[in-house]
């Protein structure tokens, strides 16, 4: 009886353990979803509307985000993460303002897995 109960509880567990990997699965793949849509859109041209974009993205917490996600576990994820950061830190420097101090270790432009050649 003991053992039956113990199988039991190893099989719940099971299915609970799929149904999580379902969800983080899901999760990951639409937050690589959501960088890639926000990295497609263009950039503003104007330099009136470049301050406005980057006001908006200050005031929308969206960077903060982004940040948090270059850390990310998922290597595609974090690289999404970096090529936004990169294209967003163009329009920084396009209005003047100085980008945000690289590490030695940060590249300026990160290739998103759409651009990586298969090799």
């Amino acid at each position: 009886p003991e053992r039956k109960a113990l199988l039991g509880k190893l099989k719940e567990l099971g299915g609970s353990l799929a149904a999580s990997i379902q969800q983080l699965e899901s999760l990951h793949k639409d937050q690589e979803g959501v960088l890639n849509r926000l990295s497609k859109r263009p950039l503003p041209t104007t330099v009136e509307d470049k301050q406005a974009f980057l006001e908006q993205l200050k005031n929308s917490q969206v960077g903060k985000a982004v940040q948090r996600l270059k850390k990310h576990q998922c290597q595609e994820i974090k690289s999404a993460a970096l090529h936004l950061r990169c294209k967003w830190e163009s329009l920084i420097e396009g209005v003047g303002a100085p980008a945000a101090q690289r590490s030695a270790n940060t590249p300026k432009s990160v290739p998103m897995k759409s651009d990586v050649a298969p090799s």
